[in-house]
């Protein structure tokens, strides 16, 4: 009986991974298929990225726009500043990396997508190379949550997660968030 319980557990996990569809992006080119399910998220959007100890957080917007099949993204604060990390950095948005979807009905609907990311000045200090936007769509309003790796520091723990001890990381991001204008 056991085993057929544990059987009956790993097809419903299998079923709710196979709901879930990852698209590689080469070059930063959509394929032609899938633009469709891109356009409706393309406009400005309004909101803020979060203070941190690498980041002064700024108010601003994010214009999303595609150029043909490549996706663009740029940020703009408050004082004109192109940088999203707010800290003279002269950072960037690049080339789009993959998009995730839910498979739902035969429809797929996009959760979340990586694009490449350039800190440029502060490259020594920022470990990030992407960033990921999380997209959220509720009653008729779109939220794109933004994160960025900033840095990692590591801790020794001495009980550790099984009791054994070791290094324990923690990831440190810096967070925005947007809405559709």
């Amino acid at each position: 009986m056991k085993t057929v319980k544990f059987l009956a557990l790993i097809l419903a996990l299998a079923s709710i991974v196979a709901c879930k569809k990852e698209l590689v992006i080469d070059d930063g080119r959509i394929p032609a298929e899938y633009l469709p399910m891109v356009q409706e998220y393309l406009g400005t959007y309004s909101g803020k990225t979060d203070r941190s100890v690498m980041s002064r957080g700024d108010k601003g917007t994010l214009q999303i726009s595609l150029e043909g099949d490549r996706l663009k993204i740029s940020f703009e604060g408050t004082n004109g500043d192109t940088d999203i990390l707010n800290n003279d950095c002269n950072s960037r948005i690049g080339n789009l990396l993959s998009l995730r979807g839910k498979v739902k009905n035969d429809e797929i609907k996009l959760t979340d997508a990586t694009l490449e990311f350039y800190p440029n000045r502060c490259r020594r200090m920022i470990r990030g190379r992407d960033i990921k936007i999380f997209v959220r769509k509720k009653h008729g309003v779109i939220r794109l949550d933004t994160a960025i790796l900033l840095f990692v520091t590591y801790k020794h723990d001495d009980h550790g997660s099984w009791g054994g001890g070791g290094i324990r990381a923690d990831y440190h991001y810096q967070y925005g968030r947007f809405y559709k204008d």
